[in-house]
């Protein structure tokens, strides 16, 4: 159900901000990403600066699923969907 995982994002992403000094690339900004359609709509991102981001230095999802794990497309969509949050077309 996706209000599980509504209800759980930001309390991942406070989680990560607290850590933000020790991952790769130390992330000025975690937050989310999404255009005025939600496609794309990425759960988790980290990134150099506001308000407009020149670097991502990473992306994820948040998926709170009873029966399908994280897969092999959902990886897919996440590496599209940073380079739409760079402004670079993905697809």
């Amino acid at each position: 159900m996706t209000w599980r995982g509504i209800a759980i994002e930001p309390v991942i992403r406070e989680s990560i901000r607290r850590l933000s000094d020790q991952l790769p690339g130390s992330p000025q900004v975690i937050g989310s990403y999404w255009t005025r359609t939600n496609d794309p709509q990425v759960d988790l991102i980290g990134a150099g600066r506001e308000p407009v981001a020149r670097q991502i230095t990473f992306v994820g999802s948040v998926k709170w699923r009873d029966s399908q794990p994280f897969d092999e497309r959902d990886l897919a969509d996440l590496i599209t969907h940073r380079l739409s949050a760079l402004g670079r077309p993905g697809r």
